[in-house]
C-alpha cells in the first residue's frame, strides 16, 4: 500500500528529533521505504519496509485492514549503538497511539510493539519497532 509507506516517511521524515540520531543520504535523513538501499547511504538510517501482516478485519457492513509493518533502525556497533537505540525509541514514540491517515484510509488506531533487536550482521546493531494498524477506509 504505497499510500501507507508515504504517510509512514512522511511522520519520520518530518521530526527533527529523530533526524539529529540518522544519518544523511543525498542530504537528507537515512529514511528508506523500499529496497535495495542506495549504495553510501549514511548511518544509522532507517528501513520501513517489512510489511508483517495484512489481514482483512471486515464486519457486516464496514471493510476494515489490520497491518502489520515493521520499522527497522540500522547502525554500526562499534559507533552508533547509542543513536540507534535512541532512534528506535523516537520512532515508538512518533506512531504509539497516535492518529495517522493516508489516501482513502484512517488508522483507527496504532499500536507501536518494541524496539526489540533486529537481525544484523556481526557489526552492526539494530532495533524494531512493528507498528500494528486497524484501518478502515474514508
Amino acid at each position: 500500500m504505497r499510500a501507507l509507506s508515504t504517510a509512514i516517511y512522511s511522520r519520520l521524515n518530518g521530526d527533527a528529533t529523530l533526524a539529529g540520531f540518522l544519518g544523511t543520504t543525498a542530504s537528507v535523513p537515512s529514511i528508506f521505504t523500499k529496497r535495495p538501499v542506495p549504495t553510501g547511504a549514511g548511518y544509522p538510517l532507517i528501513l520501513a519496509t517489512t510489511v508483517v501482516a495484512d489481514v482483512d478485519q471486515d464486519f457486516i457492513a464496514s471493510p476494515m485492514r489490520q497491518i502489520s509493518r515493521d520499522i527497522a533502525v540500522y547502525g554500526m556497533l562499534a559507533t552508533h549503538f547509542d543513536k540507534v537505540v535512541d532512534a528506535a525509541e523516537r520512532v515508538r514514540v512518533l506512531f504509539h497511539r497516535q492518529p495517522l491517515a493516508f489516501t482513502g484510509w484512517r488508522a483507527l488506531d496504532v499500536i507501536a510493539a518494541g524496539p526489540i533487536d533486529a537481525p544484523a550482521e556481526p557489526q552492526e546493531i539494530g532495533r524494531i519497532v512493528t507498528l500494528t494498524m486497524r484501518l478502515h477506509p474514508v
